[in-house]
Formats: C-alpha cells, sequence, structure tokens
C-alpha cells in the first residue's frame, strides 16, 4: 500500500471513528425526558439564508422572514424533531427526539422573526404518568392534532406507535405534565424498519398520513418510500418519491388532498440536502411530489426536521426547526418563510 493509500485509509477510519462516536453520543444522548416542567431560558442569534449574499431573501417559492440559531443552559434542550403551531395564542409545541415537550413563544417586528420572547420544557409522559426510561421509548418524531377528536398525537420511531393527550397545548404550559391516555400501533407501521418509521405525520382531511423516512414502499424499492393513509379505522398503504435519497422528516397539510414536505438527505457522501415540496395524491396509491425550493450550501442548510404551517390573512407562513442530535457541530436554526404564489418564485 502506497503512503498516499495509507493516508487515504487512515482518514476513512478516522472517519468511520468519528462517525461511530457520533451515533454512540446521539444514543446516549442526554437524560431522556429530564426533571420536570420548568421555564426555558433561550438565547437566539440571527442567522442568514446566504452569507454570501446577505440581502438574498428567496429561495424556490419560500420567502425568508428571518432565522435564529438558538441555544439554552437547560441540558434537555436540543433535539427539537416537530412543531406545531398554536394560533390560538402565536407558539409552537415542538417534541424532542430525547421525549421532550418544548415549548417556543416567538418575538417578531411584523412578519420577520427577530427571537424567541419565552420557552418551557417537560417530559413526555406515558399513560402512567411516566418519563421513558431509554431511547428504544423516547425517540418522539412527529407532533399533530388528530382532526377526527382534537387530540394531540406524538408519533415515536423505534417503538413505533403514536401516545394521545387530551388538552396539551402550547398555550397552557402546565398541559404538558398532562399523562397520555391512549396509544395508538397501526397494524401498517408494525412492519417497518426500526429506525426507519414515522419521522412525519399529518392530518389528512378527516384522517392522517404518515410518511416513513426510510423504509422502502416494497421491497427492493428504490427512489419510493412507505407512507400510510389512516381514516375510519383503515389504514390504505401508499408510496412516496423519495429521490436523491431525500427521506421525509416533515409534513404539514396545506389543503384538502394537499402537504407540505421536508425531505433531507444525509450530509456523506454527497453533502447535506434539504427541499420543502408539495405532496398530491395521484390516485394510484402513489403521491405526487413537486419540489418548491432546495437548500443545499451555500444556503443555510442544517438537520431540519420540523415544520409548521401558520394561516393568517390570506398568506401562509412555515417555520422550520433543526435537530442538532444534543451534538455540539451541530445547531438548533429556527426559521421563517412565506409561501409564494408559484409565479413569485425565485432561484433555487
Amino acid at each position: 500500500m502506497t503512503f498516499g493509500l495509507k493516508l487515504l485509509a487512515a482518514a476513512a477510519s478516522l472517519a468511520a471513528f468519528a462517525a461511530g462516536a457520533a451515533y454512540a453520543t446521539y444514543l446516549v444522548g442526554p437524560p431522556i425526558g429530564p426533571g420536570a416542567l420548568r421555564p426555558l431560558a433561550i438565547a437566539s442569534a440571527p442567522v442568514l439564508l446566504d452569507a454570501a449574499e446577505p440581502a438574498r431573501d428567496r429561495v424556490g417559492r419560500l420567502r425568508f422572514l428571518g432565522g435564529l440559531a438558538l441555544s439554552a443552559p437547560d441540558k434537555g434542550f436540543g433535539g427539537l424533531s416537530s412543531l406545531l403551531w398554536e394560533p390560538a395564542c402565536g407558539r409552537l409545541l415542538a417534541v424532542t427526539d430525547a421525549a421532550s415537550w418544548v415549548i417556543l413563544v416567538p418575538e417578531e417586528a411584523g412578519d420577520r422573526l427577530v427571537g424567541v420572547r419565552q420557552g418551557w420544557i417537560a417530559p413526555i409522559r406515558d399513560a402512567y404518568g411516566r418519563r421513558a426510561d431509554r431511547k428504544y421509548h423516547a425517540d418522539a418524531e412527529a407532533v399533530m392534532r388528530d382532526p377526527a377528536t382534537g387530540e394531540t398525537m406524538v408519533w415515536f420511531e423505534l417503538d413505533h406507535r403514536a401516545q394521545r393527550y387530551r388538552g396539551v397545548s402550547a398555550c397552557a404550559p402546565e398541559s404538558l405534565e398532562t399523562p397520555a391516555h391512549g396509544v395508538d400501533r397501526p397494524e401498517g407501521i408494525r412492519r417497518w424498519t426500526s429506525n426507519k418509521g414515522v419521522e412525519a405525520a399529518a392530518p389528512d382531511g378527516n384522517g392522517i398520513l404518515l410518511l416513513a423516512e426510510g423504509t422502502p414502499a416494497e421491497e427492493g424499492a428504490k427512489g419510493e418510500m412507505a407512507a400510510l393513509r389512516l381514516r375510519g379505522g383503515a389504514a390504505a398503504p401508499l408510496r412516496y418519491p423519495a429521490p436523491e435519497g431525500l427521506l421525509a422528516t416533515a409534513s404539514a397539510e396545506l389543503a384538502p388532498g394537499k402537504h407540505l414536505v421536508l425531505q433531507r438527505r444525509p450530509p456523506w457522501p454527497r453533502g447535506l440536502l434539504v427541499t420543502v415540496s408539495l405532496l398530491t395524491d395521484a390516485g394510484d396509491g402513489s403521491l405526487a411530489r413537486t419540489e418548491i425550493a432546495r437548500f443545499a450550501p451555500p444556503l443555510l442548510v442544517e438537520n431540519f426536521e420540523g415544520l409548521a404551517l401558520r394561516n393568517e390573512g390570506g398568506r401562509t407562513f412555515l417555520y422550520l426547526v433543526s435537530d442538532d442530535n444534543f451534538l455540539p457541530a451541530q445547531r438548533t436554526l429556527f426559521l421563517k418563510f412565506e409561501l409564494l404564489p408559484a409565479e413569485e418564485a425565485g432561484p433555487g
């Protein structure tokens, strides 16, 4: 083996070791759902959409309305994996993949996001009022409201399930201490791969649309991932496009039969890529995808996993949040955009 090959081999070994160490840190993570309900002291620093072009405010059909890098001294803060807008109080309800609830109260100047005014954190409790005892039970990946019951639902990976909560809302921080009153384990998701299960969940008319993070729609299938529509006690299998290795991390119902989906490609080997797309029902068991925005360097890009929609005054706003995996090399970014008509799309 030549010296150059030895260097390459050493670099590969070091990269593999670093990746393994990062994964081990992720699995161990912070204490699962630590402590009780408490306020969060959240610091925020502004970030640009494009550091090389500070005035840029368009990416595809999204108009940038401000972004923040968030941090807090509380060791439970981080790992944000889903967002839900609460129009009654102008707050966001989030869950973390270490089984915590988080409330964010955005501070805005006109339409622009300029800070986070307040925050709270609390452990997500099961039907017995207990906190999750290990990662297998704690990997919360999606929070939504059941359109049929109005209950708050938290969907988990690893141990595939949804926990249901009555009255939990970002408008009432004390409600975060509410125990779950029920658990759903739809038959269709039980066969999804352990760490590639429900990553995105959203209302779908009177039902629920679930998207798997990495379970193929069919064995050996390439470019299409598994999805499921729950409606009236029935579960209908679907599939959604996953081009370029892009896997769903969040979704939100835009209108009947239309969803926005956030998709992410891991950084190795081709580089981190995040897209926002419109999903529509193609009527043949598949969901058609129309990309509306693409985030890749030199644009601001991180491990975005949360997407929330806010409809106000005939306009549609999006909030995105990234999951830092509780790793110092990653950041919790909190961004706001406006969804523009197709004719007003910009580059990217």
